[in-house]
């Protein structure tokens, strides 16, 4: 059951009965013509703002205007309609370009860890085994870089006896 305001001949937003002619209008309107004339508008009765009643009935969908009922009309409305939707998938297909691009980068960083992590793994178990390098490893990770300072120091055995100092074996005298 639509409701047709009997001012507008449209449907109305806010509906409301004047119990004085039983005709259904659209309340602003309706309170606008009661306000300036004090009448109903298709009786002609007296009539106050107060007297109106609400109508509570679920909201529907609007119909078209007369305007929208033109093929012209229908035409530039499915227009309007089919450009918002490119614009739509235009914006949806940058937003995922930006995400594959942030992805593939995310990846590629992951991978160099990677690769870098085995590296290091590689060169600890190395420098554990032989006992005559040390290794010293820096990593230095920025937003876009990773940079990685290996520094490999030889130890020198000596071999060779160190001369006896004279004066501390023998020498226990008290102070």
């Amino acid at each position: 059951m639509a409701l047709i305001c009997s001012i507008s001949n449209e449907v109305p937003e806010h509906p409301c009965v004047s119990p004085v002619s039983g005709h259904v209008f659209e309340r602003r309107l309706v309170e606008r013509f009661v306000a300036e004339n004090g009448v109903d508008p298709v009786s002609g009765t007296a009539l106050s703002e107060d007297q109106l009643v609400d109508i509570r009935a679920p909201h529907t969908a609007r119909p078209k205007p007369p305007s929208a009922t033109s093929i012209p009309a229908i035409l530039k409305s499915l227009q309007d309609e089919w450009d918002a939707v490119m614009l739509q998938s235009h914006s949806l297909r940058q937003q995922l370009q930006t995400a594959r691009q942030e992805l593939s980068h995310a990846l590629y960083q992951h991978d160099a860890a990677c690769r870098v992590i085995a590296r290091l793994t590689k060169e600890v178990a190395a420098a554990r085994e032989g006992t005559d390098t040390i290794i010293i490893i820096t990593i230095i990770i920025t937003n876009t870089t990773i940079i990685i300072v290996t520094l490999t120091v030889s130890i020198i055995t000596i071999t060779r006896p160190l001369p006896a100092r004279r004066g501390l074996q023998g020498d226990r005298s008290p102070h």
